[in-house]
C-alpha cells in the first residue's frame, strides 16, 4: 500500500465515507474491495479517489457476519490489530458501482448479498501513516484539499462541517 500523494489531488476537496471498525481496516488492508449499502448514495463516488474514515464505533457483529468469508489467519490478524478509530486511514479509487450485488460479490464484500445491496469497488488503496484524527459523518462528506502537510489536513478537518 502506498501513501497518498496529497499534492497530486486534482480537486479542492476529498470525498470521504466513514466505516465502522473493523470494516474500515479490512478496506485498507485490501480484504474488502466491495463496500456495500442498502441505498444508492455511494454511486456519486464512481471514478473518484475517496477517503476512508475509520469511525470510533466498533461493529460487534462484524466478525460473525464476515466469518464465512475471512480465513482463520485474517480473523486472528483482525483481533490482534490496533485499529484506528475516529481517523482518516486511507484513500481508494472507486472503479465500479453496482445497483444490485449478487452472491458472486459476497467474498469481496465480506457479507451476504442476497439482501438487496448496492456496492462500490475500491482499489488502488493508499494509506495515511499515521492516520489523521477527525470526526466522521454519515453519508458522503468532504475534507478540503489540496494541502501541503498532514498538519494542514488536521486543521482543515475541523472545518469540514461547513462542507456537508
Amino acid at each position: 500500500m502506498k501513501s497518498p500523494q496529497i499534492s497530486q489531488m486534482d480537486t479542492d476537496f476529498l470525498l470521504v465515507i466513514s466505516l465502522w471498525q473493523p470494516w474500515a481496516t479490512w478496506v485498507m488492508w485490501g480484504w474488502k474491495p466491495i463496500e456495500t449499502r442498502t441505498h444508492a448514495r455511494f454511486a456519486s463516488l464512481m471514478s473518484k479517489r475517496t477517503g476512508i474514515h475509520a469511525a470510533k464505533r466498533w461493529d460487534d457483529r462484524a466478525m460473525v457476519v464476515s466469518a464465512g468469508y475471512l480465513s482463520h489467519r485474517q480473523r486472528v490478524a483482525t483481533l490482534n490489530a490496533d485499529h484506528a478509530r475516529g481517523a482518516l486511514i486511507c484513500t481508494g479509487f472507486v472503479s465500479q458501482y453496482s445497483s444490485r450485488l449478487t452472491s458472486a460479490d459476497e467474498k469481496g464484500a465480506l457479507i451476504e448479498c442476497r439482501t438487496p445491496r448496492t456496492g462500490i469497488w475500491i482499489q488502488d488503496i493508499e494509506t495515511f501513516s499515521p492516520s489523521i484524527p477527525m470526526i466522521g459523518r454519515q453519508g458522503v462528506w468532504k475534507v478540503p484539499f489540496p494541502l501541503t502537510s498532514t498538519s494542514n489536513l488536521r486543521e482543515s478537518a475541523k472545518s469540514a462541517d461547513n462542507l456537508k
